[in-house]
This record gives C-alpha cells, structure tokens and sequence, in this order.
C-alpha cells in the first residue's frame, strides 16, 4: 500500500511537471537540451500528452457546437466515404507517417533534416506546378521529378543524419516561430474537410488542430518523432474507433 501511494505521489509529480511544460512551450516553444527516451515514464507522459490533445479537441468541439448561428454559420465538414480498412490506412498509418515527416520531421533543427525539408519543400512546389491546368499535359514531368528528388533527398539524410547533427543559431534563435508556423500551417491543411468556406472567421474552424499540432511538436522535440507519430495515430484511432465502431 505504502509503495502505491509513493507510485502514485511520483506519477503526480511527473503530471504536473509535464502541464507546466507544455504550458511553457506553447507560450514559447524552445528546444530541450534534452530529448527523453523510450521507457514506461515516457510512455505514460505521451499518453497523457494524446489525453490532453483529445480533452482541449472536445472541449473546442462542443463550444463549437453550442455557438449561436446567428453569430456564426460554421461550415460544414466534408461527408467524406470511407471503408474501415481505409481508415486504417490513411488515419493510422499514412497520416501519422507522412503528416508528421513532414511538418515536424525537421523540428529537431539537425542539419540533416533541415536539409533534408529543404528538397522536400522544393519536391512539394513541383507537385503543386503540375496542378497547373496549362501543364495538364506534361503533368506527369513534375511529379516525376520530385520524386526523384525526394528519393535523392532521403538517399543524403541517410548518409548524413548520423554526422550533421549541429543545430544552426538562427533555427534555435527562431525555433518558436517554426513551431508555430508549422502548427498553423498543420491547421491550414484541415482546411480540405470542410466545405462553403465563406468568410474570413471561418478559419477558426481549424482552432482544434492548430493546437493539436502544437502539442504534436511538443511531443516531436521531447519524446522523438517516433512518438508524435505515435500521438498522431493515437489520437486519429480514438475517432476512427467513435465513427466506424460505435
């Protein structure tokens, strides 16, 4: 009994030292000078990072839901057709992998990432200058090539992630700024799920994952990007759990 209760004041200890944390970081993100490794603390720490994120999420729903449409008419989410095994693989696995790559894979500030975000974003420009209906016929140059640059890009990280791990001043100078661009542009992408957007207040409908993704960098640069993928698929099965399953 008398270890119990030492277990449970040690868990207490560790809970509010990670709110004050958080809070801090989302007031201004900074870089740790360390990043805690996998173990049953960290594990318990990232759990109650998710339960956070999905408390904060209901709590801007339900406001949400409850606000007069006399003052604001939200838009409308997209009534998108899923399959259970759809949502498997676009909400648990690609999302996660590929959303966290990209908008906190480089929050570590190493060189190598950087780098590595770098190409990527230029790979990023050529997919959107094939959208272009004046290339609806060559279309498939531009895709092509960003992927071979991403294919060259990940090729370099490979070979220098290990040795260029030295973080730039103007990154840790500004670090909060990327934070909190990338949340905000995390945010943005959400965009996509609804529809009618018809004034400039509705972009508040993207309230819950601009935070969600502040706390997704908090787990990128505390635990590792190994763990904000695991918070980002977390999170995403509570809600594929609540619509396919219940």
């Amino acid at each position: 009994m008398v270890k119990q209760d030492a277990s449970a004041r040690i868990a207490l200890s560790h809970l509010r030292a990670l709110g004050r944390d958080i809070v801090a970081f989302i007031v201004r993100p900074r870089l740790p000078d360390t990043r805690m490794g996998w173990s049953r603390l960290m594990v318990f720490l990232l759990i109650a990072v998710v339960t956070l994120d999905l408390a904060i999420d209901t709590g801007i729903r339900f406001l949400f839901d409850h606000v007069d449409q006399s003052l604001w008419d939200m838009p409308e989410p997209i009534d998108f057709e899923y399959s259970l095994i759809g949502d498997v693989l676009s909400l648990l696995i690609l999302a996660p992998i590929i959303e966290e790559a990209l908008f906190r894979g480089w929050l570590s500030g190493h060189k190598a990432a950087l780098r590595f975000a770098g190409w990527g974003a230029v790979a990023y420009g050529l997919i959107l200058v094939a959208e272009s209906p004046l290339l609806a016929d060559v279309y498939i140059v531009p895709v092509a090539m960003a992927i071979v640059l991403v294919g060259l890009a990940f090729f370099q990280w490979l070979r220098t992630c290990r040795r260029d791990t030295e973080v730039p001043a103007w990154f840790a100078n500004n670090f909060h700024w990327f934070v909190w661009g990338s949340s905000l542009a995390f945010g943005a992408l959400h965009l996509v799920n609804f529809d009618h957007l018809d004034s400039p207040v509705d972009v508040l409908i993207i309230a819950p994952e601009a935070l969600g993704g502040l706390l997704l960098a908090y787990s990128r640069t505390r635990f590792g990007l190994r763990a904000a993928m695991v918070h980002h698929a977390g999170y995403n099965l509570v809600y594929v759990v609540i619509f396919n399953l219940l």
